[in-house]
């Protein structure tokens, strides 16, 4: 067993991760009982973005042993990336608690109460490593968020660049500078940052993201596409990408012309499932429904797994009161592919709530707020749900969020005569 298990772990580590997850559950399969096993299979699941079956993995390797602080430390990890934040900071404190001499646990405690704006407990949780450790990058660089959320954005800056110096691909820290450049204006000095690190690591898609966002701000569409473009291609399941290009492309005007560009490329090859989504995306903002609904059926047909296509063309039919029942098949099917996107709860949650399930809305409203609590349009929908479930003071309150968030969002004037019968 141990042979194969090394060359899995190779495979991982080649960025070989089919390959590694093949040899990952033959394993598994041939000594379901053995705790490195699973542990590895959650590995290779997690890198597959298979996220439950990598949290089903590894909960195994804990009921195998209790005690097992490595797989504590990666289902923490797991649910901080769901958005589920206060399940990571139980889970990163039981692994603190196996062995508190262990660093990467007590970092992602430190992650996840960043992620809860608990900034003084994230704060005494990294005093100790900053007087154990206070040149190691990421305690630097987390020590720098720390600071940002303080408002103390001159010594947050120092911790960054310290962090950068001692390794330029520290991500907490190239996020942190890049936010505090894009707020101060030097747009320049961020892009210069992150193209560096994009010559070393060309297909990660967490830079190709944040360096588009800043190729936006810098009004540099063209570079933007074409890094969105290709976090698309090299993920096609990852909705934030689609959201932003679709932007990308009416922030130029070109939408008529991206359309038909993408309308050539699925005439070309109809199984390319991102270009119809695209199609059917451009039609949602160009205000034709119909032949949005085409395009994302088109996708539909294309391949089994068009999660994106799935969850818009849910959504829509919710929002027109049309084909209920093959929405919620829709919507359940992008749910269990794009797992605690927010988005794609909150359209969910929106079948269920038009399909007078108000009872099994709810949870999806609430997860969706939760991972995303800053969306007028997920406290709305909340508050509607209340509302019909006959909870009014949670109704008021989702709705008075909703209107503080975005007093002229999408539904606010809805909003405003709910309250107003609500009050009454």
């Amino acid at each position: 067993m141990q042979p194969r298990i090394m060359k899995a772990r190779w495979l991982l580590a080649e960025g070989r991760t089919a390959d590694s997850l093949a040899l990952a559950e033959a394993v598994v399969k041939a000594h379901p009982e053995s705790p490195a096993a699973q542990f590895l299979a959650g590995q290779a699941r997690a890198a597959n973005a298979d996220r439950a079956g990598a949290e089903q993995a590894f909960g195994e390797v804990l009921r195998l042993n209790p005690r097992a602080n490595a797989a504590q430390t990666e289902l923490a990890r797991l649910n901080l990336s769901a958005g589920k934040s206060e399940a990571a900071v139980r889970l990163a404190r039981d692994a603190v608690r196996t062995d508190p001499r262990i660093l990467d646990p007590r970092l992602v405690l430190v992650r996840s109460l960043i992620a809860r704006r608990e900034v003084d407990q994230a704060a005494a949780e990294l005093a100790p490593l900053l007087r154990a450790a206070p040149d190691h990058p990421t305690i630097r660089a987390l020590h720098g968020t720390v600071l940002v959320l303080k408002g103390d954005k001159g010594s947050a800056r120092r911790e960054f660049e310290g962090a950068l110096r001692k390794d330029p691909g520290q991500f907490d820290a190239l996020v942190g500078m890049t936010g505090l450049d894009a707020e101060s204006g030097q747009l320049d000095g961020a892009r210069k940052r992150l193209a560096a690190q994009l010559e070393r690591m060309p297909n990660d898609t967490r830079l190709l993201l944040l360096s588009a966002r800043i190729d936006g701000l810098a009004r540099d569409f063209t570079t933007a596409e074409q890094r969105l473009r290709q976090v698309i291609t090299l993920d096609p399941a990852f909705l934030p990408a689609y959201e932003m290009l679709a932007v990308t492309f009416l922030q130029q005007r070109r939408l008529d012309e991206a359309r038909t560009e993408f309308e050539q490329i699925a005439k070309r090859n109809p199984s390319a499932i991102e270009a119809h989504t695209l199609v059917g995306m451009i039609h949602a903002v160009q205000n034709n429904p119909s032949e949005a609904e085409k395009a994302y059926r088109r996708a539909l047909d294309a391949g089994p797994m068009a999660p994106v296509a799935a969850n818009n063309l849910a959504y829509m039919y919710a929002d027109r009161n049309q084909n209920l029942e093959e929405a919620l098949t829709l919507a359940r099917a992008a749910a269990a592919h794009l797992k605690d996107n927010p988005k794609v709860l909150d359209t969910l949650g929106w079948v269920y709530y038009k399909s007078d399930r108000v009872d099994q809305a709810i949870p999806q409203f609430e997860q969706s707020v939760e991972h995303d609590p800053k969306n007028p349009i997920y406290h709305y929908h909340l508050g509607l749900a209340y509302a019909k479930a006959g909870d009014q003071a949670k109704a008021r309150r989702a709705l008075d969020e909703a209107l503080r968030l975005n007093p002229s969002f999408a539904g606010a004037e809805d909003a405003r005569r709910l309250l107003s019968t609500l009050r009454s």
